[in-house]
């Protein structure tokens, strides 16, 4: 009896020793734990404190680079046209679009704290881009509208008649503009895709030039212009029906084929159509492009003329536009009206579909009697 309480008190000093190494072991974890919170509690401070510096360095980095724009930091000087009645913020994203600014807000919030936006007038400013938002203000507050020339560049011209019509206008070397119009090394500082010229890119509008702008500078300005049309173009166009180039060489045709603009989608309906079906699209317009001659009769020899922009001949879109359209002609190509017509008339007008081949074979037979001309139309291109 005595033996088995020895054992029984044995076991329960046993036990409590045990609970206590337990409950002592707990406590240093507890210990080891907390410390361990605290010490990442201090690291974290001190990464957080890390990143709060550097993130206040990079936003004082980046609006000084937006505030303070150095000279030899600006590029090409742009013209901007400030509305009447516009708001600041307007202002202020018209310049971020320009790549004036680099962010609208910069110039936003700068020009309200210094209570000035009331003193920026309507009109046309010249400003280089990247100028930062200091000079940006200093050139809308001062009296820095642009003095300059009005030059309108009418739809449909190639880089040659582009050349002329800006020449009678604003002083330039037609020659110069012609050749740069073609250079390789010019055009890769204008776009990373590579074309045989820019052909096409120089866009039709109404500019006004400051003074003493050199050819390359235009040019440049012309191509922005297209650059910024074709983008506002795809955005209006929900399922675009060609690609960006594929959309210029055609609307280059549409808008060599007919001057109406009504007329401008049903032509690019046609044109469409004959693609589906492997037609040629037997475009005129092409054939004057290739012979440089825009008016008066076309012969037979020249309508065998065998370059690869002869839609006589060859079926598909020629290798290149044949000269710059309009926005309204590359809507056209883009988005072409619904149609089963296949023909068209030298002037333009859609006479018909499939079903009228005979009447065509007909009309354009009278037509050329009556005028005692040469044939236009070869009746095998309509098959």
């Amino acid at each position: 009896m005595h033996h088995a309480f020895s054992l029984i008190r044995q076991f329960g000093q046993t036990w409590f020793t045990g609970l206590l190494y337990i409950l002592a072991g707990a406590g240093y974890a507890f210990y080891a734990f907390l410390w361990m919170v605290r010490a990442m509690q201090i690291v974290v401070k001190k990464f957080v404190m890390f990143i709060l510096v550097i993130v206040t360095l990079l936003c004082g980095l980046l609006a000084y680079w937006g505030f303070y724009a150095p000279e030899e930091r600006r590029g090409e000087t742009v013209r901007i046209e400030i509305p009447r009645g516009a708001s600041l913020r307007s202002i202020a994203e018209l310049l971020e679009d320009a790549e004036i600014i680099p962010h609208w807000a910069l110039f936003y919030y700068y020009v309200r704290y210094q209570e000035v936006g009331h003193k920026i007038q309507a009109g046309a400013y010249a400003v280089p881009e990247q100028s930062g938002v200091l000079h940006a203000l200093e050139v809308l507050l001062g009296s820095a509208l642009v003095e300059g020339v009005t030059v309108t560049i009418p739809e449909g011209l190639t880089i040659e008649q582009t050349a002329r019509t800006i020449a009678r206008q604003y002083p330039i070397d037609t020659v110069r503009f012609d050749s740069l119009a073609r250079d390789s090394s010019f055009m890769g500082s204008l776009s990373k895709d590579s074309y045989e010229s820019l052909e096409g890119f120089l866009f039709p509008e109404t500019y006004l030039f400051p003074k003493e702008l050199s050819e390359e500078q235009i040019i440049r300005i012309l191509v922005r212009q297209y650059t910024q049309a074709m983008e506002a173009i795809l955005e209006e166009v929900d399922t675009p029906s060609l690609s960006p180039y594929e959309a210029v060489i055609l609307a280059s045709i549409i808008e060599k084929e007919t001057n109406v603009a009504h007329e401008l989608r049903r032509v690019s309906g046609v044109f469409h159509n004959r693609l589906d079906q492997n037609i040629p699209l037997g475009a005129d317009a092409t054939v004057r492009f290739i012979i440089n001659r825009f008016t008066g009769p076309l012969r037979v020899s020249e309508l065998q003329n065998p370059s690869p922009y002869n839609t006589r001949i060859h079926r598909g879109l020629p290798p290149g536009p044949i000269c710059s359209p309009g926005k309204a002609a590359i809507v056209a190509a883009l988005d072409p009206l619904e149609t089963d017509e296949l023909f068209l008339w030298r002037n333009g007008m859609v006479l018909g579909n499939t079903i009228f081949l005979e009447q065509m074979r007909n009309i354009i037979g009278k037509s050329c009697r009556y005028e005692n001309k040469t044939l236009l139309f070869k009746i095998g291109s309509f098959q």
